[in-house]
């Protein structure tokens, strides 16, 4: 008997993340940019959300903002 591998479906779990962070910080989205899969550089490196504050001046109420020092 051989043994058989069973492919897994690959779970997208980056849409629903990018989403809930912009839900997450709707409130401030007069402060901040959003970019999805932003690439650091020329080679094929990627992070999956980058938010960009508009005014680094201002201070943002949500917690996770806080912890991201958004």
């Amino acid at each position: 008997m051989t043994d058989v591998k069973r492919e897994e479906p690959v779970l997208q779990w980056h849409p629903a993340f990018f989403a809930s962070l912009q839900i997450e910080l709707c409130e401030e989205g007069d402060k901040v940019n959003f970019e999805s899969e932003h690439q650091l550089g020329t080679r094929p490196m990627m992070i999956d959300v980058l938010i960009i504050k508009k005014n680094s001046d201002e201070t943002t109420e949500k917690n996770i903002a806080r912890i991201y020092s958004i």
